[in-house]
């Protein structure tokens, strides 16, 4: 994913594109020959479609845009990435007590709930924030497996992500919900249930970068309750679950680069594979 969306502002040699862009946005879709003479028409732009053609091009590369036949559309997964971009560009910069550069290997994050922490983690994911050497593995340590997005695009995403990394995921919990998130996990990475461990906080690993992750215990009581075999069957799963991924609750992370550390947290996780 590109996320050099310098095309929707700027004024000069790229706002072709970003006139492109707008008018995909108006019509949702329109072939070359349609965008020449909105262009034209609406824009005020004199352009060959030549221009336009060069135009779709790049756009086509960056996956702003796709082509079925003749037509161009917005690809609608380059829509919600950069909703998410200018979701994370709002923590990060406009409410920036949520984000503490402590040194300059360590950074503080807080987040609000467990839809944050998705979120978040994906994003960074995506953008190698986590791991600017772009590492392919990818070693996770929680208490629960983490329900995936309800969202099909970044669940699809998601899956993308564990298709280019060799991840490793070991997990404390061995409840239902566990088990039957465990299967869907199985798909695209490994997963080891039932791993006994002593840490306060979660592990995420991806090359020198080290992810603790601390979540308040009345969040972890209600995430063990809700996978627990007599809430499954009890019912009225959905509500609580909603809860738990959007009510507010304290949620820390911890963003360490530190190439010791992680080795041992890569070299512990191996163990149980």
């Amino acid at each position: 994913m590109d996320y050099d969306i310098l095309f929707l502002t700027s004024k000069k040699e790229n706002s072709t594109k970003s006139c492109i862009i707008n008018a995909l946005v108006a019509e949702q879709q329109a072939t070359n020959t349609q965008l020449h003479n909105i262009l034209k028409k609406q824009y005020n732009k004199s352009v060959s479609y030549q221009a336009i053609r060069q135009a779709l091009t790049e756009l086509e590369e960056k996956k702003a845009i796709i082509k079925q036949k003749k037509n161009y559309s917005l690809n609608p997964f380059w829509v919600l990435e950069l909703k998410d971009l200018v979701y994370v560009l709002e923590k990060n910069i406009i409410k920036k007590e949520q984000m503490k550069q402590i040194d300059k290997q360590t950074t503080q994050i807080s987040l609000k709930n467990m839809y944050e922490l998705g979120h978040f983690v994906l994003f960074s994911l995506e953008q190698q924030y986590f791991d600017w050497k772009k590492s392919n593995e990818f070693y996770v340590q929680l208490n629960h497996l983490w329900i995936p997005f309800a969202d099909n695009m970044r669940r699809k995403r998601l899956i993308d992500m564990f298709k280019q990394s060799k991840t490793k995921v070991i997990i404390k919990g061995t409840t239902l919900g566990d088990k039957m998130l465990a299967k869907w996990y199985e798909r695209y990475c490994k997963v080891q249930l039932g791993v006994k461990w002593d840490n306060f906080c979660e592990y995420m690993v991806q090359g020198d970068c080290v992810v603790q992750i601390y979540i308040e215990k009345e969040l972890q009581k209600k995430i063990e309750r809700i996978y627990s075999l007599s809430n499954i069957i009890r019912g009225n799963l959905f509500k609580q679950i909603d809860d738990m991924t959007y009510n507010e609750h304290n949620i820390q992370i911890i963003i360490t680069r530190n190439k010791h550390v992680a080795e041992q947290i890569k070299q512990k996780i191996n163990t149980y594979f």
